[in-house]
């Protein structure tokens, strides 16, 4: 039975433990429960559509509209390259379809949402904002891994009363550009593809995703649910009337010269346009000066765009290209001592009519990609060295301008809950790195405890990314103590996000270091965190010589909340390997130290552990009487899932000893829990026992085949391991088949393992 374990990990110079326990079930084996859900707001407002400004492309419009409305579709995914238009023609469609809504005929009957996703965002973040944006308790997220959150936003979409459009721009953030694959750190993603592609839903939701590869999930098909739909430039008369539109005075012939070399590409378009009204000359002279159409064009045109602009203007550009997400006027006051914001704006407006700079939600803004990268390498014409600094000090001009703002608007440590808290924190944070000040970075995320109250959030794809940050590299050379802080929660986030071979490699380099220095607390907790992973990947004898190793050190340097956290893992590592008395010693020796340092949580754990090992070696009053000390504490410490395991486990204890009333109705208070946790597995078996139960024990033979039809759909959804799954549903389908031919069973049945 494969255990959880307590992850350890330093930060501030001292020992701070990142604790996952794992209760042992009486009917299946429980994964590490992920803490409570952490998430960063990305609800946003489409670009500009005036018709003033933009193509309005109705024909296509129409085309996309009536195609993503087609029954069995859940999603249609707008692809092209960079600067084709996908975002604005999203927001085109979105706003056809409140148009439609507002005649009372349209397809969708409630307004659309926007989600914009940017280079910080997580697939998190989009399940997060999507919840939010609908109202919908974010609790139900809360312990779930990322394959349960991706049921759980299936689920929701699954069930909406009134059909909605969502968009999900620039989803290819969430990609590698050159494949249409997640990124790996980007966690749920690929199963949220799989879902999406494996069957239509019930509701008439859909959601529009611009990105510029088509996303790949891990099943490679064809899917009808699933459906591409590739933007091309505007056509030759698109073009023409877009130029047009846009005041250019030229003859015919010379409108469709720009438009067949810009092939049809709005970005590129849109940059004519700006250098056209930069030079102030005619069309046809501009297209007679040959140096202009040298190379690509989008660099070509920059260059003499930027030429143009005012000195305040091409400060504007270079402060906006340092930010990584959209930024307000304010961000750009550093950068242009003794501007007013007004003043600002001013110097925006001509930007943002030519394009160049994009709105965002909330009065914020940011450049497109291919600008914001010309505007770094022009900090100072003509030397590669001078403009590195000059863009260097940008950047921590941008990290004093988080911290400011920090300062005015973070909550205080203890009151926060989420990444959502931090998130100005952590992009000073970046901004420093980006300055080459690794040393000022560090000092920052040791001030705030970013690691510790990261990983204790769940937020492991920002500490992972973190960690990245302070690796050493030309420049920066993290000191010995740093280097341990760096490698532990490195560690952690691997083995968390269930990249093992990285977490052992990073928690071995941990312990070489800890062993270099002398410091012995911290090497008993990288000896514990790499017991820990041998564990996890099924290795019991390396496990448990870490773990040997790490106990005596622990009680050496009076770590009694160390020492505990091994002993428990102690114990689930003997129980798993067939030595029960053994697993009992360990949980009796943790219990009281537990009870000593005030973790509640721990106890409840290790409460439970003692009650299942008395339960299956024969002892039920013993067990039963440790559940009953378990469950109010996992009820007072808010512990849903273990509170869960613990009814489930009374549950089976009650049907062992011939009380099926009892049984039935710990199982059925266990049940809802389940399904709010989203372990659907374990929800599955929950089903099945209840099914057995009201068979054999009651009579109820039709709510008894009820219960065990949706115990055999779950687990079919569930997403174990091909094996493991094919067995559980055939063993159920048998009992079943059982229970459809009608004789009730014989005797006493054992719960489902």
């Amino acid at each position: 039975m494969p255990a959880a374990v307590y992850l350890s990990g330093v930060s501030a110079g001292r020992d701070i433990r990142i604790e996952k326990i794992l209760s042992i079930g009486a009917v299946y084996n429980i994964p590490p429960a992920p803490p409570a859900f952490s998430y960063r707001g990305i609800a946003g407002v489409p670009p500009p559509t005036e018709e003033s400004m933009i193509q309005q492309r109705t024909q296509l419009v129409e085309a996309i509209y009536t195609k993503l409305t087609q029954p069995g579709i859940n999603a249609l995914a707008l692809t092209g390259i960079g600067g084709v238009g996908k975002s604005t023609l999203a927001a085109l469609l979105s706003q056809y379809t409140e148009a439609q809504s507002s005649t009372g005929k349209g397809f969708f009957q409630a307004p659309p949402l926007w989600l914009s996703i940017d280079q910080a965002a997580a697939f998190a973040d989009v399940i997060g904002t999507i919840f939010q944006q609908l109202d919908k308790p974010l609790s139900i997220l809360d312990n779930l891994s990322p394959a349960g959150q991706v049921e759980a936003l299936s689920t929701l979409l699954d069930s909406l009363e009134l059909p909605r459009l969502i968009v999900l721009d620039q989803f290819d953030n969430l990609l590698d550009w050159a494949t249409g694959k997640t990124l790996p750190m980007q966690l749920g993603v690929s199963e949220w593809i799989n879902a999406l592609s494996s069957r239509p839903w019930k509701s008439n939701t859909r959601l529009l995703l611009t990105s510029r590869p088509f996303p790949q999930g891990t099943q490679v098909i064809l899917s009808p649910c699933f459906r591409e739909y590739a933007v091309g430039g505007l056509t030759p008369q698109e073009g023409l009337a877009l130029l047009r539109l846009r005041g250019i005075q030229a003859a015919a012939a010379d409108l469709q010269t720009a438009v067949t070399f810009c092939d049809g590409h709005p970005l590129s378009l849109v940059l004519l346009m700006a250098l056209i009204q930069l030079y102030e000359i005619p069309l046809a002279d501009l297209l007679a000066e040959p140096t202009l159409w040298l190379g690509d064009i989008a660099t070509n045109l920059l260059d003499a765009a930027f030429q143009r602009l005012t000195e305040e203007q091409r400060v504007v550009l270079r402060a906006m290209s340092v930010y990584r997400t959209a930024v307000p006027v304010a961000a750009l006051a550093p950068f242009l001592t003794g501007s007013s914001s007004q003043q600002i704006l001013l110097s925006l407006r001509p930007l943002l009519v030519q394009q160049v700079i994009q709105p965002a939600e909330n009065r914020r803004y940011r450049l497109h990609a291919v600008v914001a990268r010309y505007a770094q390498t022009h900090f100072v014409e003509g030397d590669w060295q001078a403009n590195q600094l000059a863009l260097h000090a940008a950047h921590a001009k941008a990290a004093h301008y988080y911290l400011q703002q920090a300062q005015a608007s973070t909550l205080p440590r203890e009151q926060r809950r989420g990444v959502n808290d931090i998130q100005g924190i952590i992009e000073a944070v970046w901004q420093y790195t980006q300055a080459a000040q690794w040393q000022e970075a560090y000092t920052l995320v040791v001030q705030e405890q970013l690691f510790y109250d990261l990983s204790v959030w769940g937020g492991y794809i920002v500490l992972w990314d973190l960690c990245q940050w302070f690796l050493p590299q030309m420049g920066w050379q993290p000191e010995p103590k740093q280097k341990i802080t760096i490698y532990l929660y490195l560690g952690v986030a691997y083995s968390v996000l269930g990249k093992m071979t990285q977490a052992l490699e990073y928690q071995q380099k941990a312990l070489s270091i800890s062993r270099e220095l002398g410091d012995r607390a911290v090497e008993a907790t990288t000896l514990h965190n790499l017991g820990a992973i041998y564990q996890a990947t099924g290795h019991p004898q390396q496990a448990l010589q870490k773990y040997q190793e790490a106990l005596p050190i622990t009680r050496e340097v009076g770590d009694r909340a160390g020492e505990a956290a091994t002993l428990n893992n102690m114990g689930a590592l003997y129980w798993a390997t067939g030595q029960p008395q053994q697993a009992l010693q360990k949980y009796q020796e943790a219990l009281p130290i537990t009870r000593e340092v005030g973790d509640r949580a721990g106890e409840a754990a290790t409460l439970n552990n003692i009650g299942y090992v008395y339960r299956v070696t024969g002892h039920p009053q013993q067990a039963l009487q440790k559940y009953q000390e378990a469950l109010p504490i996992r009820r007072e410490v808010g512990d849903r899932a273990g509170e869960a395991t613990t009814l489930n486990n009374m549950g089976a204890l009650y049907q062992a000893t011939g009380q099926p009333q009892q049984a039935l109705q710990k199982c059925l208070e266990a049940l809802p829990i389940r399904r709010e946790v989203g372990d659907r597995a374990v929800e599955s078996t929950t089903c099945s026992n209840i099914a057995v139960l009201l068979y054999m024990h009651f009579n109820r033979q039709k709510e008894a085949i009820t219960f065990m039809e949706r115990a055999i759909a779950i687990l079919v959804k569930a997403g174990l391991p091909q094996d493991e799954a094919g067995q559980k549903v055939e063993d159920l389908r048998n009992v079943l088949q059982t229970m459809q031919s009608g004789p009730r069973l014989k005797g006493k049945r054992r719960f489902f393992l």
